[in-house]
């Protein structure tokens, strides 16, 4: 019995001791396991003395490596005289890298990774690389004899001098394919070979990576026959078989299931083109079921459960949510959810080492979704590389310091790994707010968090780490860090769970921490420990915690006890029970009641008034405008002011009024039966509506008056009737009328009104005209009864004579201009046959839609087509053509670079208006599209240039009445139109305003033509610097959170668009200078042309420009035909924007008329054709759109913009050029006059040179009316 004891204890301890050493290997070298996670290093050479231990705890024993294998600046010095081959053979069990495969900058001269068949190059070394092996001075030999492909990425080699059989021996048709060639790089390789040492052994054949025996290649591809389809094979049977098509790196045997590796996904040890997923359909059912053999996607294979280092996004495992989703921490479920109303909480992404490059990206993140990696070499000034093909970057180093920026990180979803040797920060406290790990991803496979090798870390500081969900804890080789034992308790918790299996502690510096005193706080709970130095690092606490710090007690005021725990009360509490402001015992400022309870509140709100420090509600009539006492009198003691209000007498102070209903139920609502709702008569007081009393004659109404049908009098005394029908109430019958009946208790009396051709003022008797007491004009007698007629036919003739002396006078000729002459500006017709509307809508507005359409200026027999756009108004009255007709005859009127032509108009189909197409749209749309582009100089040359087209407007006595940025149009990136004269009207002579109603944008409206429905100048302005306020906010829509029916009262309150972000305070005061109350105070559009032309000269002064080193016209213009191509997808319209080159101009003479502008006066001169001459003229500084033009930008005659016609067409400009004044001038050419042909005018060229003329003939120069639109500067398309 005692021999058998003996026995027992001893295999007691022989298992004690295997386990031990068995969990020393694991920690050195890790578990076998299946794959492990790559580097992302690139050139970056880490600063590690344990560099080559932790390499080999990464991949000892994996199979798969997910990411990249990096062997980078390995010395002579690491191998420890140790053979290559040897010292790599951690190496030998990978067979797949995801990503690729560096090998850069090392000292040996040999290296093999003895089972390696494929490189699927998902991730590529400067996004090109799958293979890179660069400057290995020593290099001989690597060699992959089992590497079958490489399926993404290049072959790149530089630099290596002696890897000579890469470039002998090696058949990159094996690894690569046919196209091996196009796949392959070498710089400066193969200096020092020796053609003899290049050789293959062999049993190798032709194909090897060196001379010995273990170097062959693998061959497959090669012994394929040309009929086979994946050009793989493999032999079996003494033949060759060709492998399976879903196959990737070749096969062992037929089919899908001897594949090497799957080309697209593996399931159940088979390639398949896609995963079973979660859901099947049920033909019998018509239904989708839940699937018999469910699997979810992974990487390139279909598994029944999702790894935990992944999350859960339908049948798919992923490391991030899809955008519009996340992943709640808290809920651990690892699903991705829809976000919250669409707003995700900030998640910031790490993937590489945390340096001074990108820390700031980090800055008041909460969720981290990657790691926290902190190395030594970052806190040194370092060239930091990158894998994705950008050059390398000279960085400072991180300090200590920056780490803070970490503080409100709660949730890292992989790893933290803290490694900083003598950088080390002295505590980790600027993660002192993280509270979970997830470990979707470890630190060498193995760690969620390790903190090693820092040699000033005296504390951890973590005190809000609650929990680790997956993998270990290490925390060693820290030689001043104390605290740690302490927290042996508390790890079990945050690991969850009693086995102590996962947590690593080698950190025993108990003789350094007793000799500088660092123990936990004696308010600390000893059993839970503390996370560090003082109170605020206990676990718990054996007395009170108050903010974040243990105590022996609770303070006295504005505290709260709860669980041991001393809660701040609420800020609006002295003090309180509980968290809540509702909570409080005493308040610091005022109270008010919230249904049952009393709240603090630092004031009243606006609908309540103090009654000692207490907020009592106003009376209901207030509504929002707040009051001084429960009255709902407009006085002191009741409201402020009033939305409704019953009209009082003089002297008397108005009472408000609640709208139960419709405002205008107002008076109804409040049973004032015999008031009327009439709109404020002073909106100081009354807001809306008022109650006025119904005249005396009405016991109701809805107006002030008498009309039974107009007024709705409901009569209170007498009713009296007329013949029209017009019935009216009254005291009692009036003398033009008589009695019917008599007013009788409470029925009303009736009266009749007399007929009209009796005297009214003395009454009648009766209805018939024989009832009169007098005749209003003459009667005849019939006995004794008196007739009456309007024109005795004693005085007819008399009569007849007397009204033709009488007639009406001629008015007196007004005297004018003497100069001023018809306005003989012409209108292209347009017929239906030679106009093509497409149902492509390029935009629809409150009146009418714009479609793309087709013009042939010739007739669709000569084939020459051009794009137009064709704008159809909605309502199809005839009032509608007549406005439309008149918008088109001001646009033909109109002559500005920056106002869009008119091409003409079409009749047919209702009435249609023709203009030049803008394939960039509105400037609205264009700001918000290209925002990232623009810069300051941009958005403040679209304001002068709107600014140079309304000065040109107001100089014509035009209003343009809907100016907006959605009405301007983009003819360049650097040239806009304002157009839509849909609302604009000519102010007729003598009159400085039109007054109009109708349908309007308010919110880019005046005050007064909010009011009075007035249009002048001075409302444009306002218009102006709305539109200039959405150019510099990038097409925001102005008082966004303000409803358009209360825009006049935000407005009349002083209210006014706010400072944008980016406009300094000159440009802002220009705003609120065209927003000013009095209009005659707004300055004109003379002076804000000038004044935008001084800002264009130092834009950058004037405007924040966030992209100032970028510019829009070396951005857009590679891309603008794209922009057209992507816009209209029609190849025929696209060859539109070659300009044909057989259009020609025509002008004609238009001599002024009283209410013609002044610019329709062309001069009348030579036209010269020579195309020198028109390419000066149309491309001369003096006339560029930009005011500070400083020589040709690539815009102005570039082959590649659309707009520029070549050599050929230059001779079809326009001779009409509009100066900056809005006054034109015409360039010398051969005179142009209107000659009459029957009954018709036609443009015809009156004389011409003969060595033109033959010029002319020879383009086949076609004239007809309108085409300068098209012809003109550059063309108008």
């Amino acid at each position: 019995m005692h021999h058998n004891w003996k026995l027992i204890v001893s295999l007691v301890l022989l298992i004690l001791n295997w386990v031990n050493a068995k969990r020393k290997i694991d920690y050195l070298y890790g578990k076998p396991r299946d794959f492990c996670s790559g580097t992302d290093n690139s050139r970056t050479e880490l600063q590690d003395k344990n560099r080559i231990n932790q390499l080999i705890r990464q991949y000892q024993n994996c199979t798969r490596v997910y990411g990249n294998l990096e062997l980078t600046y390995i010395r002579h010095e690491d191998l420890n005289g140790t053979d290559p081959e040897r010292f790599f053979s951690f190496l030998d069990h990978i067979q797949q890298i995801t990503g690729y495969l560096l090998i850069y900058s090392n000292d040996f001269n040999q290296i093999t990774l003895r089972n390696l068949e494929i490189i699927w190059g998902d991730t590529r070394h400067d996004e090109i690389a799958a293979i890179d092996i660069s400057y290995n001075d020593n290099l001989k030999y690597v060699n992959l004899p089992k590497l079958r492909s490489v399926e993404r990425g290049n072959i790149v080699l530089m630099h290596n001098p002696y890897l000579c059989n890469w470039n002998t021996t090696v058949s990159y048709n094996e690894i690569i394919g046919k196209a091996s060639k196009l796949r392959i790089q070498f710089m400066n390789n193969f200096g020092k070979c020796d053609q003899a040492q290049s050789k293959c052994a062999e049993k190798c054949g032709k194909y090897c990576w060196g001379p010995t025996t273990n170097m062959c290649q693998t061959v497959y591809r090669e012994i394929c026959p040309k009929d086979c389809p994946s050009q793989m094979c493999y032999q079996g049977d003494n033949r060759t078989h060709c492998c399976d098509e879903a196959c990737a790196a070749g096969c062992f045997g037929e089919g899908k299931s001897a594949c090497i590796a799957c080309a697209k996904l593996e399931q159940d040890s088979k390639c398949v083109d896609k995963c079973n997923g979660l859901t099947d359909y049920d033909r019998k059912l018509k239904m989708t079921v839940n699937h018999s053999n469910p699997r979810y996607t992974y990487d390139r294979y279909c598994v029944e459960r999702c790894p935990g280092e992944t999350l859960i996004q339908g049948e798919y495992c992923v490391v991030h949510c899809a955008e519009g989703y996340w992943h709640d921490p808290v809920k651990n479920t690892r699903v991705c959810e829809k976000c919250p109303d669409g707003i995700c909480p900030k998640t910031c992404y790490m993937d590489e080492p945390i340096d001074s490059s990108n820390i700031g990206s980090l800055a008041n993140c909460t969720v981290i979704e990657g790691f926290i990696q902190i190395l030594r070499h970052t806190f040194n000034s370092h060239r930091k590389f990158f894998t994705d093909g950008r050059p390398p970057i000279y960085i400072p180093g991180l300090t200590v310091e920056m780490l803070e920026v970490l503080k409100n990180v709660k949730v890292i979803t992989e790893f933290v790994e803290i490694q900083t040797v003598d950088s080390s920060p002295p505590s980790l406290s600027f993660l002192g707010n993280l509270t979970t790990i997830e470990g979707r991803k470890l630190s060498n496979q193995r760690y969620a968090l390790l903190i090693t090798s820092n040699q000033n870390l005296f504390e951890l500081g973590l005190r809000s780490l609650r929990e680790i969900r997956n993998g270990y804890v290490y925390i060693g080789r820290n030689e001043k860090l104390c605290y740690v034992d302490s927290l042996r308790e508390h790890w079990k918790k945050i690991l969850q769970t009693n086995d102590t299996s996962r947590l690593i502690l080698t950190d025993k510096n108990s003789v350094y921490c007793t000799r500088n005193r660092k123990f936990c706080h004696h308010t600390c709970n000893k059993i839970y420990g503390c996370w560090g130095e003082g109170p605020k690092m206990c676990v718990k606490c054996i007395g009170y915690s108050v903010d974040g710090k243990c105590s022996a007690t609770c303070p006295p005021e504005r505290y709260y006890i709860k669980d041991k725990n001393c809660h701040k009360c609420h800020p609006q509490c002295k003090s309180c029970n509980g968290p809540t402001a509702r909570d409080c015992i005493a308040c610091m400022n005022v109270r008010m009641q919230q249904r049952n309870k009393w709240e603090c509140i630092s004031e009243c709100p606006k609908t309540h008034y103090v009654d000692g420090n207490t907020c009592l509600p106003c009376n209901v009539a207030c509504y929002n405008f707040g009051c001084t006492g429960p009255s709902s009198m407009l006085a002191k003691g009741g409201c402020n002011k009033c939305k409704h209000a019953k009209r009082s007498d003089s002297g008397k102070q108005p009472l408000c009024l609640y709208a139960t209903g419709k405002p205008k139920d107002v008076c109804r609502d409040n049973n004032l039966t015999r008031y009327y709702a009439t709109a404020s008569s002073n909106e100081m007081l009354v807001a809306e509506f008022e109650c006025d009393e119904c005249s005396e004659e009405c016991l109701s109404c809805s107006g002030y008056g008498t009309s039974v049908k107009r007024h709705k009098c409901t009569c209170a005394h007498y009713l009296t009737k007329t013949v029209s029908n017009n019935d009216y109430c009254t005291m009692k019958c009036k003398m033009d009328s008589f009695m019917v009946r008599p007013r009788s208790g409470s029925t009303i009396g009736e009266c009749e009104r007399c007929d009209e051709l009796c005297d009214l003022s003395m009454g009648c008797t009766g209805r018939s005209s024989t009832n009169c007491t007098r005749c209003a004009k003459a009667g005849i007698s019939k006995g004794d009864k008196l007739g009456i007629t309007i024109n005795c036919v004693k005085y007819k003739k008399r009569y007849q004579r007397e009204l033709e002396m009488n007639l009406p006078s001629i008015p007196e000729y007004e005297q004018t201009d003497p100069s001023m002459r018809p306005n003989m500006t012409r209108l292209c017709i347009i017929t239906s046959e030679n106009l093509e509307k497409t149902q492509q809508s390029l935009g629809q507005g409150a009146f009418g839609t714009v479609f793309l359409g087709y013009w042939w200026p010739k007739g669709k027999d000569e084939g020459e087509k051009l794009a137009v756009a064709i704008k159809v108004v909605h309502d199809g009255s005839g009032t509608a053509h007549q406005e439309m007709l008149q918008e088109a005859g001001i646009m033909a009127c109109m002559r500005h670079e920056h106002l869009l032509r008119l091409v003409g108009v079409c009749l047919s189909d209702g009435m249609q208006i023709v203009t030049p197409m803008r394939p960039l749209g509105s400037l609205k749309n264009y700001l918000k599209k290209y925002r990232q582009k623009l810069g300051a100089r941009d958005l403040l040359l679209y304001c002068y240039q709107i600014a140079s087209a309304m000065e040109y407007l107001y100089k014509n006595r035009l209003v343009h009445r809907d100016l907006a940025a959605r009405n301007v149009l983009v003819k360049r990136t650097n040239h806009v139109e304002v157009t839509d004269f849909g609302l604009a009207r000519l102010l007729e002579k003598g009159k400085s305003e039109v007054i109009v109603a109708g349908k309007v944008a308010v919110k880019w409206l005046a005050l007064e033509s909010l009011e009075k429905q007035i249009y002048n100048h001075y409302t444009d302005v306002w218009a102006f610097g709305v539109t200039c306020w959405e150019v510099l906010t990038f097409g925001q829509t102005p008082f966004q959170s303000v409803p358009p029916d209360q825009i006049r009262q935000h407005l009349a309150t002083g209210n006014r668009l706010e400072q944008p972000n980016n406009c300094a305070q000159e440009v802002y005061q220009t705003f609120l200078q065209c927003w000013l109350q009095n209009p005659e105070s707004r300055p004109s559009f003379v002076i804000l042309k000038e004044k935008f032309k001084q800002y264009c000269k130092a834009p950058h002064l004037y405007v924040l420009d966030r992209y100032y080193k970028q510019h829009l016209e070396s951005a857009l213009f590679e891309n603008q035909r794209e922009l057209f191509n992507g816009l209209i997808v029609n190849e025929e319209l696209s060859d539109q924007f070659k300009f044909s080159g057989s259009t020609t101009a025509t002008s004609t003479s238009v001599p002024p008329s009283p209410m013609t502008p002044s610019w329709v006066a062309f001069q009348q001169d030579s036209l010269n054709i020579q195309q020198d001459k028109r390419l000066g003229s149309t491309d001369s500084g003096r006339y560029q759109s930009d005011p500070v033009h400083d020589g040709h930008t690539k815009l102005s005659m570039d082959e590649g913009n659309y707009l520029i016609p070549n050599n050929k067409q230059l001779i079809l400009y326009t001779p009409v050029v509009v100066r900056e004044n809005g006054e034109t001038e015409i360039m010398k050419s051969s005179q142009y006059y209107n000659d009459k042909v029957g009954t018709d005018y036609y443009n015809q060229l009156k004389s011409i040179s003969m060595e033109i003329e033959k010029e002319a003939k020879s383009i086949k120069i076609t004239t007809y009316q309108n085409d300068y639109y098209f012809a003109e500067n550059e063309t108008s398309l």
